[in-house]
């Protein structure tokens, strides 16, 4: 992408996405967000490969980008989320 990925800009122009969806802050939002960019990558994908006149490259290379940032941020809170739980049961075995 030739621009820093911008969730807000660039997700309502690549999935059609509900206000709510859009906004939804949780762990599962964001899985299901995920999956809706992986089936748009595959899709475009498979118009690619078949050669299809509605096959867009920028598109496509914008999902693949979107995809890679959301499963990024994904890594990154579960990663922070099992670290806070693992603290708290650490503090606990201590109480």
């Amino acid at each position: 992408m030739s621009r820093l990925y911008d969730r807000d800009r660039d997700l309502p122009r690549l999935l059609p996405l509900t206000a709510e969806q859009l906004a939804d802050p949780t762990i599962e939002g964001q899985r299901r967000l995920i999956a809706l960019l992986t089936t748009a990558c595959r899709l475009e994908r498979a118009r690619g490969l078949a050669g299809d006149w509605t096959y867009d490259l920028a598109r496509h290379r914008a999902l693949i980008g979107a995809l890679a940032v959301e499963e990024a941020r994904l890594a990154q809170r579960e990663a922070l989320r099992a670290a806070l739980i693992a603290s708290i049961e650490m503090e606990m075995a201590d109480a």
